[in-house]
């Protein structure tokens, strides 16, 4: 049992006794009134305890889920984007073949998280997605893609850094 488990069940445990006494107390019919005062006050108290630790619970498991949740957004979109931008030189090394066979599409692994993208670069990784995938319908410039990738990648660059550093801030 750890110090947190303990600290959860005290509040627990002694209001269950303070009920035990309060019937002990209602049985025997014959206690002063102070001795009720004192097992309301007591009672108040201990309440006022498990809220203030079931408040600081609830604060841990958010701070877990945004930790969860930054750590998804860069393990399964950032990096994975900023790989294949980095290592696949959209569009220098690939030809129109490749393209159109499918044969070099790590941007499919992509597509399927980018509801994880922050607002800002979200119309960027768009609009290089459309521009990506045109390439292989009709005759693209690679010019456009070129442009498009280097501002993508700028901006998953600054995105990568600011989860990083939020990252850090809750891991702190």
């Amino acid at each position: 049992m750890t110090r947190y488990d303990f600290f959860e069940l005290l509040p627990l445990v002694v209001l269950m006794v303070i009920a035990f006494l309060y019937t002990v107390g209602y049985a025997i019919g014959r206690l002063p009134e102070d001795y009720y005062s004192f097992l309301n006050g007591m009672l108040f108290f201990l309440t006022a305890i498990y809220v203030w630790l079931t408040l600081r619970i609830l604060k841990d498991n958010q701070k877990s889920r945004e930790i969860e949740f930054i750590e998804r957004q860069l393990e399964k979109l950032y990096y994975p984007l900023k790989d294949a931008l980095l290592f696949n030189n959209f569009p220098g090394n690939i030809s129109r073949d490749q393209l159109r066979e499918g044969d070099c599409r790590p941007i499919d692994n992509i597509i399927p998280y980018q509801y994880l993208i922050e607002n800002e670069t979200r119309g960027k990784l768009s609009r290089y997605i459309d521009i990506f995938i045109s390439m292989q319908k009709m005759d693209v410039p690679k010019a456009h893609l070129i442009l498009k990738s280097e501002e993508l990648f700028q901006a998953i660059e600054k995105d990568i850094k600011y989860l990083n550093n939020q990252l850090d801030e809750l891991t702190h």
